[in-house]
């Protein structure tokens, strides 16, 4: 098993890509929920929004890219306050932000503007699309594409 490991601290609680990549099931035969604490998705709705902000997204942009309507404003608002919701979905789009995120850590060390700035300019690579747009049209496909050119990017 591949292991990721990208940690972000977030009001002094640490979680780590590599425990999104490695949680287990709620129950032996329920493969639709992995097994976070409370505590631990509060962190990882904390470590979202604010790579969220880093990457200077639009409300609707964040929402999408979380798997959430548009129009569901509400769902950004109780990530400060509330436990990041433990559906399969949501947990897997968590997993391969932070995935894109730590790739662009180390593509572009000590570089903030190349390394927030990425995701949102255009990429002959994408056929001149932004990576963004790429993660917005085609939602979790878009996701893994945008996370596995990074992959390769890297070398891996």
């Amino acid at each position: 098993m591949i292991v990721l490991y990208a940690t972000l601290t977030v009001v002094n609680k640490t979680l780590s890509v590599g425990d999104l990549m490695t949680a287990q099931p709620s129950h032996p035969y329920d493969n639709t929920q992995a097994n976070f604490d409370e505590a631990q998705r509060l962190s990882l709705g904390k470590m979202l929004l604010k790579l969220f902000d880093h990457w200077q997204l639009k409300t609707d942009e964040q929402l999408r890219l979380l798997g959430y309507s548009p129009s569901n404003r509400r769902a950004l608002s109780t990530l400060q306050t509330k436990p990041f919701s433990n559906d399969q979905d949501k947990l897997d789009r968590a997993g391969l932000l932070l995935g894109i995120h730590k790739n662009l850590r180390l593509l572009f060390p000590g570089q903030p503007d190349l390394l927030y700035g990425w995701i949102t300019r255009p990429n002959l690579a994408f056929q001149g699309m932004r990576p963004l747009d790429v993660m917005l049209q085609y939602h979790l496909l878009g996701l893994h594409m945008v996370k596995h050119y990074l992959d390769v990017q890297r070398g891996q």
